[in-house]
């Protein structure tokens, strides 16, 4: 639904209002009892703004501006360290037999289906060195608790859809344990600060960092990858392990035609290219920037939300 702001109000504050904690409430008060919650236009009529002086809606839309640069600086360092690595990747990956067959296919599905070997011959001409899986990480598979105890608030049970762009992302539709069930898993799924989360089921190759020591539980789609190879950084891995062609070694070792189960116990045989030093530095650095850029938006968004609330008690 499109929402035209009438009256000369700003719609950045509009935007933000809605967003936090005020508008929310009214937003859910006024859903219907559909499958699907939804609001209609009606309802939409009936909200009620706090609206202050003009020079109090710029200041909002000053700060939520500079959330959507950061965001955007962001985007563009992750594409920027996406394409270096690419390009020093793009001829590891490729053979003169593959050049030709890309003439008229960039569908790697359908090479696969034509000539079962021809994958298999493209990475045995690698042009690069290469490190095992297992000689870079330790790793382990997360656990499952049963439907039956999930809650809707409390400790943080990571799921493969809660994995998003190099990062943990909980939402609405997140899963949570008690602190009972927590302290009989974490010794054994709580993933540790510096750790990286790496997907295994459904959509493999995910892969989030570890930022925090909060407590949360991993789920049996999840795997722990502890870094026992200190040479690599940690940002550079995160980047290399969700590069388009190294996805491709993952999705060759899973099984599933529906819903895609890597096998771990091939995991630590699967080898990964050794990407020059000074390249690896300049896509950790870029990787590392984009985050933080990311981090820093996301502050700015609720900084404006938690403006415009303190706005609105103290009136």
């Amino acid at each position: 639904m499109r929402l035209r702001v009438k009256g000369g109000i700003n719609p950045y504050y509009v935007a933000t209002f809605l967003n936090c904690e005020f508008g929310k409430k009214q937003i859910l008060r006024r859903r219907n009892g559909s499958p699907i919650p939804e609001i209609n236009h009606q309802s939409l009529e009936e909200l009620r703004f706090f609206i202050p002086s003009k020079s109090i809606q710029q200041k909002v839309e000053q700060i939520v501006k500079k959330a959507f640069q950061l965001k955007k600086e962001a985007e563009e360092e992750r594409r920027e360290a996406d394409l270096i690595l690419e390009n020093s990747l793009k001829e590891f990956f490729t053979t003169d037999e593959q050049k030709t067959f890309w003439k008229w296919s960039t569908n790697i599905e359908i090479i696969k289906t034509l000539e079962p070997n021809f994958w298999k011959k493209t990475i045995s001409s690698k042009k690069h060195p290469t490190i095992k899986f297992g000689d870079i990480f330790n790793y382990q598979k997360g656990t499952e608790v049963g439907s039956a105890l999930y809650q809707n608030s409390g400790i943080s049970f990571l799921r493969v859809s809660d994995l998003g762009d190099l990062e943990i992302q909980l939402g609405n539709s997140s899963k949570y344990i008690n602190e009972t069930l927590f302290d009989e898993l974490k010794d054994e799924f709580q993933p540790h600060k510096g750790e990286l989360l790496f997907s295994k089921d459904a959509t493999i190759g995910l892969v989030a960092k570890v930022e925090t020591k909060e407590k949360q539980i991993i789920s049996s789609g999840i795997l722990r990858l502890q870094i026992k190879n200190k040479d690599f950084d940690p940002d550079f891995l995160m980047a290399l392990l969700t590069n388009k062609f190294v996805n491709q070694e993952f999705v060759k070792n899973s099984t599933g035609s529906v819903i895609k189960h890597l096998n771990t116990q091939k995991l630590s045989e699967i080898e990964l290219p050794l990407v020059d030093k000074q390249i690896q530095r300049k896509v950790a650095s870029k990787i590392k920037s984009s985050i933080s850029k990311k981090q820093l938006s996301k502050q700015k968004l609720q900084e404006a939300k938690d403006f415009v609330e303190n706005l609105v008690r103290k009136t």
